[in-house]
């Protein structure tokens, strides 16, 4: 298999698709480059730069348009302060801590009153805005509601207008109206903080009323209860005959000198009580025949000497001391209980005593405590209406204002250099990611990088050559094509360009090929027998008739001899365009040196028995195409046997160049696979798609087996250069060698 380049690896074609997938992973393992990522950011940018140019100068042209169809619209704002450390009372004699009143709920709510509806109906009112809201409903030919609709619509379109924000953190308010007449604008500001605060003084002016007629009636009545109370202890006292304070003191006294003997003595008896209890239970525990007598006597010797007793007692002893001391608590019993007896009694007789006193002392100091609570309160409530009918002449709310609107010179709508500049930008945004869109869904052949990441070999691109490129003709030729049609010289121009510019940008990738071509033949050694090299394509368009046609002239330029052979059958570019070139004199020469009938040569036929026609164009370039078109079935035939059929047409030819039918189309270039020693493949640039080119060659293998190279044809110069690593310059090619 003669597959082997300066532009090929040793492995085949289908052998690099089947590995492409294993080298991304590879590569997805190995990660991503920051710079690379960085540079194919910018590369795809400057690949964009017509998206991004279009889409921000239509969006600032929108923007433009948009700000000058805009009504004028003027901003005036006017500011309050609402402190409300300020008391709501002018004659109070105390400040509330300002800590307690600086909450930011106070203001926040202050400034849902400015925009509520009876501040803002009160401005309707002022202002007369739901007339202008009739009148404009008149103008534009609508029907007219009721007034509580106007009511509605005026109070939506007011509020529609304002704005009422608090400044930070501080306890200003400011209150900003849009209208499209500047006065217009500072009238309606100035009338929402006016009414606010004449709304705040309505309000204070009802409170008052309302407080003053209510403390009004509660003082009448209060006057009427506080005569009664005082006229009640007045009665009282005259009625029941109250001891001083002096004699309800002595039985006062009497009563707390007879309760301190009775502890005293109580006192006495919890004693000896429980002194009894203790010498009961010693006595208990010595007549215990469990316990150790001797061991216990000592113990409870130590009892009596603490509870009085004799000390130094023997064990014979104790229970005798014990037995009187007994005795003598016993005694103390007997005392105290006579001694409480006649002073509980004497103290129930006191306390009654003092009940009874004490009781009409109560009632007393009840019917005291009720007037004198009745006079307080009546005095209270007088000094409140004083006070309240003197901060209702001098009331200072909490709320003034600082700040006056004035009618604003200029509108407040944002210039149309700025709305211009902010869509701009909107529209630079939106191009970035219509960019990004077209680089993750686009997968068109644009790049070597394109090709090489499929896996395949690059030979170069293919230009799209200008007009003065396309009137160049090589020598051999120049004469015949300079008496075709203006049209048919273009496009023999086309197809010969490289043989006429050796040194163009074209030229480059064409070499290439013709090098790999020439690698092959001199890999056969002494064979004579000439490389056969076939140009396949995905579809039709891409190129692949120029590049063929330029590689057979360039060879010829080189000095060797090629068969040009037309195998696109059902399009056979390569015979209708070269074809002109042939003169009467060749057709004469081959119909005499074969006995061509008069007719077949008119038709371009050399062989009764052949579909395919040799045809000399030049000394070193032979042209083998379909003469007959009705043929087309016998010309498959041929192909078929393409290297056998070579000795016939030229037995000098050094390399044949075949131009196939699309690989997407017909299956035509599958039947010659055999007979091939390479193929050239060529793709559109920016057209044809990597994964239909990978599907195509992987259903045609033997095809992708001797593939040499890909040939990107029809490229944009100027749009390449944004897509490959290195700068593309038409001008290093043209300039030709060196004088």
């Amino acid at each position: 298999m003669n597959d082997h380049s300066l532009f090929t690896p040793s492995h085949s074609g289908h052998e690099r698709l089947a590995t492409v997938s294993s080298g991304r992973a590879a590569d997805d393992l190995a990660g991503i480059d920051p710079a690379e990522l960085f540079r194919g950011a910018l590369g795809a940018l400057r690949r964009g730069f017509w998206i991004i140019l279009l889409c921000v100068a239509i969006f600032a042209a929108l923007g433009a348009a948009f700000a000058m169809r805009q009504e004028p619209k003027f901003v005036a704002r006017s500011s309050l302060i609402i402190d409300p450390r300020v008391s709501e009372g002018m004659m109070t004699d105390q400040q509330v801590p300002t800590v307690l009143l600086a909450d930011a709920l106070v203001v926040d709510s202050e400034v849902e009153v400015l925009q509520s509806r009876q501040v803002l109906g009160r401005v309707i009112e002022r202002l007369d805005l739901a007339g202008e809201t009739r009148a404009a409903l008149v103008e534009a030919g609508e029907p007219v509601p009721d007034e509580a609709e106007l009511e509605r619509l005026a109070f939506e379109s007011l509020a529609s207008r304002l704005d009422v924000e608090r400044e930070g953190t501080t306890f200003v308010v400011r209150v900003s109206a849009t209208a499209a007449d500047p006065l217009r604008a500072a009238e309606l500001a100035n009338a929402v903080t006016e009414e606010y605060l004449a709304v705040q003084g309505d309000v204070r002016a009802d409170q008052t009323r309302i407080t003053r007629d209510w403390l009004r009636g509660e003082l009448e009545a209060m006057s009427s209860e506080l005569m009664q109370a005082e006229a009640e202890v007045e009665l009282f006292l005259h009625e029941n005959d109250i001891p001083s304070e002096n004699q309800i003191g002595a039985v006062a006294q009497e009563i707390a000198a007879n309760e301190d003997r009775l502890i005293a003595s109580r006192g006495e008896l919890r004693d000896a009580t429980a002194a009894v209890e203790t010498i009961d239970a010693a006595l208990a525990e010595l007549a215990d025949p469990e316990n150790s007598r001797t061991d216990v006597a000592f113990r409870i010797a130590e009892l009596v000497t603490a509870l009085g007793g004799p000390s130094g007692l023997r064990p014979s002893q104790v229970e005798d001391a014990l037995l009187r001391l007994r005795d003598g608590q016993q005694a103390r019993i007997r005392l105290a209980e006579a001694e409480i007896r006649p002073l509980e009694a004497a103290t129930r007789a006191l306390k009654d005593e003092l009940a009874a006193i004490n009781q009409k002392q109560i009632d007393l100091r009840q019917l005291e405590r009720r007037a004198s609570a009745m006079r307080s309160q009546y005095e209270s409530l007088l000094a409140h209406f004083e006070r309240t009918a003197r901060e209702g002449d001098f009331f200072r709310s909490s709320a003034r204002i600082i700040e006056r609107a004035a009618p604003p010179a200029e509108p407040s709508n944002p210039g149309t250099v700025l709305l211009a500049g902010a869509a701009g930008a909107g529209g630079f945004v939106i191009a970035i990611g219509l960019i990004f869109l077209r680089e993750q869904f686009n997968d068109s052949l644009r790049s070597s990088d394109d090709v090489t990441a499929l896996g395949l070999p690059y030979l170069g691109a293919l230009p799209v050559l200008g007009r003065g490129e396309r009137r160049q003709f090589p020598a051999a030729i120049a004469a015949h094509a300079m008496h075709l049609p203006r049209r048919t010289r273009q496009e023999i121009a086309g197809l010969t360009h490289v043989a006429a510019a050796p040194y163009s940008f074209a030229a480059e990738t064409i070499r290439r090929a013709a090098i790999a071509l020439r690698r092959i033949r001199a890999e056969q050694g002494s064979r004579t027998r000439p490389v056969i090299a076939a140009m396949v394509s995905a579809v039709s368009d891409e190129g692949k008739t120029f590049t063929a046609a330029n590689l057979a002239f360039f060879l010829a330029e080189q000095g060797s001899r090629v068969l040009l052979v037309d195998g696109d059958l059902r399009n056979p570019n390569l015979s209708r365009i070269l074809g002109p070139l042939v003169s009467e004199e060749t057709y004469r020469r081959m119909r005499d040196s074969r006995h061509i009938s008069e007719s077949d040569a008119d038709a371009g036929d050399i062989s009764e028995d052949a579909a395919l026609v040799p045809v000399p164009l030049t000394e070193r370039i032979t042209l083998v195409g379909l003469a007959d078109p009705s043929r087309t079935l016998a010309a498959e035939q041929e192909l078929a046997t393409l290297r056998s059929r070579v000795a016939t047409w030229d037995p000098a030819a050094d390399f044949v160049i075949l131009d196939t039918a699309p690989l997407g189309y017909v299956s035509d270039s599958l039947a010659i696979a055999h007979g091939l020693d390479a193929t050239i493949l060529v793709a559109r640039w920016g057209h044809t798609r990597a994964g239909t080119l990978r599907r195509l060659l992987a259903a045609n293998r033997p095809l992708t087996e001797k593939l040499i190279g890909v040939c990107l044809g029809r490229a944009r110069t100027r749009r390449l250069r944004h897509h490959e690593y290195l700068p593309v310059s038409d001008s290093y090619y043209r300039s030709g060698p060196a004088a």
